[in-house]
């Protein structure tokens, strides 16, 4: 059934009659009559043939209010002011739910998408360090499968602080899973993590030498491998971040291998050029 409409309060009555004498807001009306300079009221609502609202303006605590609805009464847009500018709603007729909304915010514009279940499947805003976008799974919350994932994001692409760009890639923890940013001096860096936690970085360093390393459950670096001038280098940390061993070769392009204490005290062990003499098991050395 049409929705009814709501009850005008005295000041719509004054307005009502004044369009159905004929002043209607934008037209002429009777030859010889003035029109009316302001009409106030606390709602104003707009009706068609059969007393179905098409269209409402109000007000609420921040500023004046506009409402759209179909022709079953039924509302499809809402128009508004908010605490930081305008707001705007589009809502579903099937459900009532929000399609869509956009509004000011305190650092600039941002707007939501959602799907035909009322899920927010896309964020995109301004920030303090420049646009950002959020896209998220669809679906039915709390349902088996990938509907379970419903409303979480899923990718996001954001400016960091420091102005470079950042694509986050998420996973079921809702944390993100694999991270692409741009490093030191602008250089690129692919980060695999845990949630908060990072378990694998893949990077460059400013003379764009690659680097990868591999993080435990705390974040701490456990390996690094890099690439340098004089040829790759493997270390290897203890759980305060000390390198315990180290592989690499040396100037000369021999390879070494490090073996270092907590305290970073340690030896160096060089490959030789010429092999040493057997020696059987059990016999005295030769200083």
């Amino acid at each position: 059934m049409p929705a009814r409409p709501t009850p005008f309060v005295s000041g719509m009555l004054v307005g009502a009659s004044l369009l159905g004498g004929g002043l209607m807001l934008g037209g002429a009306g009777d030859e010889g009559s003035a029109p009316t300079d302001v009409i106030q009221t606390r709602r104003l609502e707009i009706v068609d043939d059969i007393g179905t609202v098409r269209l409402a303006l109000g007000s609420n605590e921040e500023g004046g209010t506009l409402g759209v609805k179909d022709k079953l009464g039924r509302t499809i847009m809402l128009a508004g002011a908010g605490q930081h500018g305008g707001v705007l709603v589009v809502t579903r007729t099937e459900t009532g739910q929000a399609a869509f909304t956009a509004g000011a915010t305190r650092s600039g514009g941002a707007l939501q998408v959602f799907d035909a279940s009322g899920v927010r499947v896309m964020d995109a805003l301004a920030t303090q360090d420049g646009g950002q976008l959020t896209i998220a799974a669809a679906g039915s919350p709390g349902e088996p499968g990938p509907g379970a994932r419903a409303g979480r994001p899923a990718v996001r692409l954001q400016v960091a602080s420091d102005g470079s760009g950042r694509v986050e890639s998420f996973g079921d923890t809702g944390g993100p899973a694999v991270t692409l940013s741009a490093g030191v001096g602008g250089r690129g860096q692919v980060t695999t993590s845990a949630g908060a936690t990072p378990l694998v970085t893949l990077t460059a360093t400013a003379a764009n030498d690659g680097q990868i390393y591999t993080h435990d459950a705390e974040g701490r670096v456990q390996v690094a491998i890099a690439s340098r001038p004089s040829g790759p280098t493997v270390r290897i940390f203890n759980r305060d971040g000390v390198p315990a061993v180290t592989l690499e070769p040396d100037e000369t392009g021999q390879g070494t291998l490090g073996l270092w204490d907590t305290d970073g005290e340690g030896r160096t062990i060089a490959a030789r050029r010429a092999a040493p003499t057997p020696r059987r098991a059990g016999t005295a050395s030769e200083d």
